[in-house]
């Protein structure tokens, strides 16, 4: 090979891998935006699912304390936060996902784009967590000396039942169904943490793969010289 063919060769190739390196560095910063939105959706989404999972632990605190103490400011603060994950008041300036906005907890997960196979999860805990509070609402009305009428209310009274609303609240039956909400929740975390997971590495994957083709190019335009 001459000299002026070598230095074409060498030149064509020198050219060739800056072209390679601004495209793969216009990949990696476009990739590293596209990362960083998801890595974002992937923090909200946790916070939306441990929102899910702390509300029904603050429901089965406050109802317990109610049935316990009989101090009205517990299920005040109960109904409050039921109102506030159904979308019915504003949710406290200092949460972690849209502070100081009135939108349900189901609303805000519909918009973080789930597959259907996660949101599904969290729609099982969301529903077993509803069927929960209605047996705490049922405690907590027997404190009072108030029973279900047959149609949903609970305008029936008689004499107050500490008894029975301690032992709904504290049996068995209550544990299990406690489980049944925490359950999906864990496995939407897993399914969140592989799908984030394969993304990265579907990103890392492409960029090697144009870095293979860029060098089996410049191997054969200097081998063709």
């Amino acid at each position: 090979m001459s000299i002026k063919k070598l230095f074409i060769t060498i030149y064509a190739v020198l050219t060739l891998l800056l072209i390679a390196l601004g495209i793969l560095t216009t990949m990696m910063l476009n990739n590293q935006d596209t990362l960083n939105e998801k890595q974002r959706i992937r923090y909200l989404s946790y916070l939306a699912a441990d929102e899910l999972r702390q509300s029904s632990d603050d429901l089965t605190r406050l109802a317990r304390t109610y049935v316990s103490t009989g101090d009205a400011k517990h299920e005040d603060a109960y109904w409050h936060i039921l109102d506030v994950r159904g979308g019915k008041k504003p949710r406290s300036t200092d949460a972690a996902i849209d502070p100081g906005k009135t939108i349900a907890l189901n609303d805000i997960m519909k918009q973080l784009n789930f597959t259907k196979e996660e949101f599904g999860k969290l729609k099982e805990a969301g529903d077993n967590s509803n069927d929960l509070v209605t047996t705490e609402t049922i405690a907590m009305n027997a404190v009072k000396g108030l029973y279900n009428d047959g149609s949903g209310g609970y305008t029936k009274k008689a004499d107050p039942d500490l008894g029975l609303a301690r032992r709904i609240m504290f049996d068995d039956k209550y544990h299990s169904d406690k489980a049944k909400i925490m359950a999906p929740i864990n496995d939407f975390f897993a399914l969140l943490d592989a799908r984030t997971d394969s993304t990265v590495t579907s990103y890392v994957a492409s960029g090697n793969s144009f870095l293979n083709y860029i060098f089996i190019f410049n191997l054969f335009v200097f081998s063709c010289n």
